[in-house]
């Protein structure tokens, strides 16, 4: 095992230690994260209603989107079965992702240097309808679309458990990458000795998410590192991770 990770899993392990936890509860995260990766068409709307039901926070987090402003019809929906219809069922698979996925890691306090919890979210965001739209079929990929999606939304996961965990010395990353120069990745390898693309990729293997989503995001700053069958995923999920920069959407550090 590399150095670069074995201090990744170390900073894994003390982050999960502290208080960071699993996205899903134990019964429902693997069934809605396979789920999640398949195509939208293929997907059972009763088993995936009967998922969210065992879960009574994402429960009460779909309803209350399917009665928001954006989705809200005349009547007010109390059926999840009609919630889920209301929102459409791909978005209501995307919006379950960014709820458990935020709300299982601590918000971290304002960073000097424009890094806050919600430009990160809203970036992440961008990176993920992105990276989901240059994977369409009819550009010749055989690249599922959930799985595209989790990838831009999770590709700085990484950055977020530097800035909870360890939020001084990812404050000297920021300034030191301005004062000498540096790329983000050399600063934090002069600092942590790993890289948040490495610490995202060992933090995916324990959350379980298939390896071809935390390669591509442990490659998407250097795509052609990847052994070939990654360099696909690598390459579009930098692209995306371009276009979310260029759209001046939430934080780009």
């Amino acid at each position: 095992m590399n150095i670069r990770k074995e201090r990744a899993i170390a900073i894994n392990h003390e982050f999960l230690q502290s208080g960071g936890d699993l996205p899903f509860s134990a019964e429902v995260r693997p069934q809605l994260l396979s789920m999640s990766s398949e195509p939208v068409e293929t997907i059972d709307i009763d088993k995936f209603v009967k998922l969210i039901q065992l879960d009574p926070g994402l429960a009460t987090n779909v309803l209350q989107l399917a009665n928001s402003v954006y989705f809200s019809s005349a009547a007010k929906i109390v059926s999840l079965r009609r919630a889920i219809v209301q929102i459409g069922l791909e978005e209501a698979l995307n919006f379950i992702q960014v709820v458990f996925y935020r709300s299982s890691l601590p918000k971290f306090p304002e960073i000097a240097g424009g890094f806050s919890d919600k430009d990160y979210w809203s970036h992440s965001w961008a990176c993920a309808i992105a990276c989901r739209s240059l994977g369409h079929p009819t550009i010749g990929t055989k690249l599922l679309p959930g799985e595209l999606y989790i990838a831009g939304l999770l590709h700085g996961i990484g950055k977020l458990v530097l800035a909870i965990h360890r939020p001084d010395e990812f404050l000297q990353c920021l300034e030191n990458s301005v004062e000498f120069q540096l790329t983000m990745p050399e600063a934090q390898l002069e600092m942590f000795g790993t890289t948040d693309t490495d610490i995202a990729c060992e933090l995916l293997k324990i959350w379980q998410l298939p390896d071809n989503v935390s390669l591509a995001i442990k490659y998407f700053q250097h795509p052609e590192e990847a052994e070939k069958e990654h360099q696909e995923f690598a390459g579009l999920l930098q692209l995306a991770y371009f276009i979310a920069n260029t759209s001046g959407i939430g934080n780009i550090n």
